[in-house]
């Protein structure tokens, strides 16, 4: 379950940075011009504005578990069949990620400093993932 759980932070990282993308450009369409201003080509700016995104939970990732078909074992039993993986919380915690940006008097965008904030540890909360056994739990911060 580890490589798949990594592939799936990666997927959420893609998808995290796609919308923090698309609002700065929003942001750099729709006013931010005549409020925030830095030099084009390099990351001064008169004032910057924070982007904070957060991802709460930490997870690992169990098999849905469902039952299909007749499948039953030799003591009549039914055998669950695995469509799909189900992220699972496996831990209390958060993280928040803050983009420090501005727009240059040409409308385009100055990022300035990234950083991870981990707002509290993933306390471990007992996970039930059927028949298999998964000890893998990925913290918030992993996915942004």
């Amino acid at each position: 379950m580890g490589q798949a759980l990594e592939i799936y932070n990666n997927v959420h990282k893609q998808i995290v940075n796609a919308l923090q993308n698309e609002f700065l450009s929003w942001f750099s369409e729709n006013g931010g011009i005549t409020i925030f201003h830095c030099r084009p080509g390099n990351t001064f700016c008169e004032g910057y504005r924070n982007l904070k995104i957060t991802a709460s939970a930490c997870i690992t990732l169990c098999p849905d578990g469902k039952t299909q078909g007749g499948i039953i074992d030799e003591e009549g039993n039914p055998i669950p069949t695995y469509q799909g993986l189900v992220a699972t919380a496996c831990g209390n915690g958060c993280c928040q990620k803050t983009v420090e940006f501005c727009i240059d008097q040409f409308g385009g965008i100055c990022e300035g400093t990234t950083t991870y904030t981990q707002v509290s540890t993933c306390t471990p909360i007992p996970v039930n993932c059927g028949m298999v056994t998964n000890n893998v739990c990925s913290a918030p911060c992993d996915r942004l």
